[in-house]
């Protein structure tokens, strides 16, 4: 009997996460929190109105300091522009 592959959404949702993911690296409360915006940032995707006011919201709630600030704002219009 052939297999046929199932494409699951959680699999949809860690390549569109891949960017975030490169950046944290394998420490799970990172990743955990990287794909944590990850779905917020799918989220934020589905709609064009508010879109930046949204990802400036994400970064004041989920980044500490500036560098990581910038850091997550080009990571999140790359995965955005994807």
């Amino acid at each position: 009997m052939r297999e046929t592959a199932v494409c699951r959404p959680v699999d949809s949702l860690v390549a569109f996460c891949a960017p975030l993911l490169r950046v944290v690296g394998d420490d799970p409360t990172r990743v955990d929190r990287a794909l944590t915006l990850g779905a917020a940032l799918w989220n934020i995707g589905l709609f064009q109105d508010g879109r930046e006011r949204q990802i400036t919201e994400l970064i004041q709630m989920f980044t500490g300091d500036e560098r990581e600030r910038e850091t997550f704002r080009a990571v999140a219009i790359e995965m955005l522009e994807r």
